[in-house]
């Protein structure tokens, strides 16, 4: 239990820092494009079995049908979380229907665009305080900017996954880029501790060119897989998993896996699972998942450039 107390504190620090934000005019302010919306930022691209039998769903897509984009009705979500921050909100029951709906996508590769939806203390009653923080300290600008993935190569397999992972066809390797705004105290703050927890480098000049983040770090191998979540049973989703010794990931990231699926062309709705039991010992890629207590941290986007430029998020 001790153990398990000290990471989810380690774990809401890590999450407080990734959502702390500065004051300033958004990045998408500073670089707005005349978009046309499109059918493809009106349209769920769900299961169709799930769609059919899930009446929340149904809900959803009448909401769209008003004026909504896809992306438009998660910030009406995001907002009405500040108000109704607990998980027995309507908010966060649709998120969960969303993603028990959405489709696994093949690859995620290239560049995208991160958001953070919903923060919680796992499982833990009364968790969603850390949401109420959040929603009322998140300001126009986070330092977490997205993820970038490549294909893995057989040399990097070797090196991150000592060989359990081969296949350079369907593996990625991918890390997160971060903002730094030197006129946001709160920014700067949040950066010095991520710095320090998750040991960022320097983005090249290329890469704060093409992407606009200063920091990166917290790699990750990606590729389809099962849930590690046990609330989710057998269900398949595109894993983000931080947890491989060879990626040289430090606590409370080496105990992290993201889970994402896709909600709309472009669109992927992320969610956030730490390991919370047998910390200690290295992570073993073979064990039942059921071993290391994995707990849902909260809802994240990630989305091309498509949907940045349409400047809601």
């Amino acid at each position: 239990m001790k153990w398990r107390r000290c990471t989810c504190v380690l774990i809401l620090l890590l999450l407080g820092s990734l959502s702390l934000a500065g004051c300033r005019e958004s990045y998408d302010e500073a670089t707005e494009t005349l978009q046309v919306v499109t059918d493809r930022y009106r349209r769920l691209t769900l299961d169709d079995t799930c769609r059919a039998r899930d009446p929340v769903i149904d809900e959803i897509e009448q909401e769209l049908a008003g004026d909504h984009t896809v992306l438009s009705l998660l910030k009406l979500y995001v907002e009405g979380m500040k108000q109704e921050p607990g998980t027995d909100s309507r908010y966060f029951r649709n998120l969960e229907h969303l993603f028990a709906c959405g489709t696994v996508p093949e690859q995620l590769e290239g560049h995208l665009h991160g958001y953070s939806l919903y923060l919680k203390k796992g499982e833990d009653p009364g968790g969603e305080i850390l949401n109420q923080i959040w929603g009322y300290t998140l300001g126009e600008v986070s330092p977490w900017e997205g993820k970038i993935l490549h294909r893995a190569s057989g040399e990097e397999l070797l090196k991150y996954t000592g060989g359990h992972e081969t296949d350079t066809e369907t593996v990625f390797v991918g890390l997160n880029g971060f903002q730094r705004f030197p006129e946001s105290p709160l920014n700067q703050l949040s950066v010095t501790v991520l710095d320090f927890m998750m040991n960022l480098k320097d983005a090249t000049p290329e890469e704060e060119a093409l992407y606009g983040y200063q920091k990166k770090g917290g790699l990750f191998i990606a590729r389809k897989a099962r849930s590690v979540y046990p609330a989710d049973g057998d269900r398949e989703v595109f894993q983000l998993n931080y947890r491989w010794q060879g990626l040289g990931n430090t606590p409370p990231s080496r105990y992290l896996v993201d889970e994402v699926v896709e909600i709309a062309d472009g669109l992927y709705l992320g969610r956030l699972v730490y390991a919370t039991e047998h910390l200690v010992a290295p992570y073993d890629p073979l064990a039942d998942p059921a071993v290391y207590g994995y707990e849902h941290f909260g809802f994240f986007i990630l989305m091309d450039e498509g949907w940045r430029q349409l400047g809601i998020l």
